[in-house]
């Protein structure tokens, strides 16, 4: 309730009383979508709470996503399995509390952008001709949304410039654990 930024995002660092920290910069998508997901694990689901929070941060994430800012190790901007993975299931705990409150349309909007989400992450983050594997596999992030291609960026805090298809994590795992795959 005091963290949320008009625009319906939450900052990257907040202040205990709620401001924005003056270390805060860029907005992390996965950080507008989690508190989605927490909403409806806690029972933060009455019409004045979605009207107010749920509506615009699942606008936000919906109307940014899938790549804007920085991904979850606040480094690099692109598209991010593990960013993403939050994004959707965001944006369905979003659709679920829109459907409670018989917001068809917000509904729709919400759960059809996951969906696209859903079945682009594969394309959008799987590498087919990564050096480090002949079968395909996630990397941790994908600066254009082509995974196959040689893009060479900085990993970031003093680490080494790498082509985008030798990076990996366990980023993808959040597929999993949030119910994607």
């Amino acid at each position: 309730e005091r963290q949320q930024q008009a625009d319906g995002s939450m900052p990257r660092n907040s202040l205990p009383n709620g401001k924005l920290a003056p270390d805060s910069f860029n907005t992390q998508l996965d950080e507008c979508a989690y508190p989605l997901i927490m909403a409806l694990a806690v029972g933060l689901t009455d019409n004045g709470y979605y009207k107010a929070h749920i509506a615009p941060a699942a606008n936000y994430v919906a109307s940014h996503g899938p790549a804007f800012g920085p991904e979850r190790w606040e480094e690099q901007s692109g598209f991010s399995p593990s960013t993403i993975a939050a994004e959707i299931a965001g944006l369905l705990a979003a659709a679920d509390i829109a459907d409670r409150h018989r917001d068809v349309a917000s509904a729709a909007i919400f759960r059809g952008t996951a969906d696209e989400f859903q079945r682009s992450i594969k394309g959008w983050t799987v590498t087919t001709n990564g050096p480090l594997e002949p079968r395909p596999y996630f990397i941790r992030l994908s600066r254009n949304g082509d995974p196959n291609a040689d893009t060479v960026y900085n990993v970031g805090n003093g680490g080494p410039d790498l082509d985008q298809r030798r990076v990996i994590d366990a980023g993808f795992l959040e597929l999993v654990r949030l119910g994607m795959f």
